[in-house]
């Protein structure tokens, strides 16, 4: 692990800011929306907005990278993300806030896909899983950071906003003073969403399910808290918790991956996140409710990591700007469906809803990894 942070440290750093101001900006959006007192479908439709905006922004960044490198891409996409961010306290118009968070959709894929193209032109396979453990551990230390940062309320959300779209912004001063150059890459060979597929699909089925349970958390996770009726101070535990419990699974199921066969321990993931989310539909408010959600968390926000080690088994170097940028587009997929899906299942079975449909679809990707390994033993008996 220290191997890994004395070689990106700058990058951590700047992610951990970065994503301080993610968590503390999207909770603070969520309980907004929510407040409105919208139907399921628009709420959910809004906070879906922001992963939209997830589907265009790796598309823009390898023409970006080609032509300007990679810290001048980072620095227009967080740019571009903090002024959408402190657009949000501007204006509470339904149509406006949507269009912003579209926008900040758009920094945030963007300057993931640079980030991450980065960190796989600079990583070996043997050690992949763990790199992007760190990675998601420093994400995961931020987001948990923002959730305390809510109960600064009192001061008003639009300093709120503002807090937060600073952090967002500080990438694009902290990485061109940092003692890091821009990566050496040949020009990125082309690697489209369905060719990426092809080569992996149980890989970019993970990162769609990574997608779908991270977005849900952190977008629908505080309209189940604030339907079930906790305090600001409760919210704030409650959506701390699966981001602490992440924090604590990441870097040991990140070696596992890296030291075993990775389809074991998305299979392993997949059937303890089902029982997590069993338990957490069938808990009431208290602390059977706090270790469910803290379960959940540990088994699902690590997965990430170990879908993108999974999915880069079968690239080349050359391949990995352009499938860096795929793998984006995949998780926005899934992080689009998370908070629609899980407001309108909260909305026709009650807050447990947030719950069901988190371990309908662990149960089918659980499903679907589980006939991938029967299918990888017989084969060489074929």
């Amino acid at each position: 692990m220290l191997q890994v942070v004395r070689q990106w440290w700058p990058i951590l750093i700047a992610v951990m800011f970065f994503q301080i101001g993610n968590g503390l900006s999207g909770t603070l959006f969520s309980l907004g929306v929510d407040a409105r007192g919208l139907a399921g479908w628009e709420t959910g439709l809004i906070l879906s907005a922001f992963y939209a905006g997830n589907i265009a922004g790796p598309f823009l960044a390898p023409p970006v990278i080609k032509r300007m490198a990679h810290i001048a891409t980072i620095m227009i996409f967080a740019v571009l993300a903090a002024l959408s961010v402190a657009g949000l306290g501007l204006t509470a118009d339904g149509l406006a806030l949507a269009i912003l968070r579209t926008a900040q959709g758009v920094g945030y894929s963007g300057l993931y896909a640079a980030i991450e193209s980065w960190l796989n032109l600079g990583t070996d396979d043997r050690w992949r899983a763990r790199v992007f453990a760190v990675y998601i551990l420093v994400q995961l230390v931020g987001l948990a950071g923002g959730q305390f940062l809510i109960n600064g309320r009192a001061f008003g959300e639009m300093v709120l906003y503002f807090l937060a779209a600073v952090m967002i912004a500080l990438p694009a001063v902290i990485l061109p003073v940092a003692p890091m150059q821009n990566p050496s890459f040949e020009t990125p060979e082309s690697v489209g969403v369905l060719a990426l597929a092809r080569r992996s699909p149980l890989g970019v089925l993970a990162v769609a399910l990574a997608g779908f349970t991270w977005a849900s958390v952190m977008a629908t996770g505080p309209v189940f808290a604030q339907r079930v009726g906790l305090d600001d101070l409760s919210k704030s535990i409650f959506m701390a918790l699966p981001i602490i419990g992440g924090l604590i699974a990441q870097f040991p199921l990140g070696w596992l991956a890296d030291h075993s066969e990775r389809r074991l321990v998305l299979a392993g993931m997949g059937l303890a996140a089902m029982l997590f989310a069993t338990a957490g539909m069938l808990a009431s408010p208290g602390a059977e409710l706090l270790i469910a959600v803290a379960g959940f968390g540990a088994m699902t926000f690590p997965l990430y990591a170990v879908a993108v080690a999974l999915t880069n088994e079968v690239l080349s170097q050359d391949h990995r700007i352009a499938a860096s940028a795929s793998v984006v587009v995949y998780f926005g997929i899934g992080a689009i469906a998370g908070p629609a899906v899980t407001t309108m299942t909260m909305d026709s079975w009650g807050p447990s809803g947030f719950f069901l449909a988190q371990d309908t679809v662990e149960a089918i990707f659980t499903a679907a990894v589980l006939l991938s390994l029967i299918h990888l033993r017989r084969r060489p008996a074929s």
